[in-house]
């Protein structure tokens, strides 16, 4: 009776924190990643606490956190598993045009390393999402050319 085991928290275990996750995911990217202007798709891009609308946490809520965010981008990463293409996590700051930014905007890259326009690039989104259009799909996907970082 006075011999309960203690539940289980998030730091009950050998699992780093998701910032950690986030961070080391982001450099094990960064050691393979090619910035040379290659068209590849962001599947997503968000910061801790932002709102986003039109995607759902595990909570049922808009708001996405750290731990929403990595498990966001391991879904992303088993997605794409299927269709043999590599995927990124960056930070915004890492890549493209540069805008003034104080902490990590935690980017999803989806790089199939066969996409020569951003024509095709879109084809490969729709593949991805076939049931997703106009804003909703743009939410979900959107090509980019992945350079060094640089400002406008």
């Amino acid at each position: 009776p006075g011999d309960a085991s203690p539940t289980p928290t998030d730091t009950d275990t050998d699992e780093p924190a998701p910032a950690e996750q986030l961070e080391m995911r982001r450099q094990e990217s960064l050691e393979v990643a090619t910035f040379d202007g290659h068209w590849a798709v962001q599947l997503a891009s968000k910061y801790d606490g932002q709102v986003d609308p039109y995607e759902f946490t595990e909570n049922n809520t808009h708001t996405f956190y750290l731990a929403d965010i990595w498990r966001e981008h391991q879904r992303l990463t088993d997605l794409l598993a299927a269709h043999e293409t590599p995927v990124y996590l960056f930070d915004a700051r890492d890549f493209g045009r540069q805008r003034e930014r104080h902490a990590p905007y935690w980017v999803t890259v989806a790089d199939p390393g066969t996409l020569e326009t951003e024509e095709e690039a879109w084809e490969f989104c729709a593949s991805l999402f076939p049931d997703r259009t106009g804003d909703r799909l743009e939410n979900s996907c959107v090509p980019r050319e992945l350079l060094p970082p640089f400002w406008p």
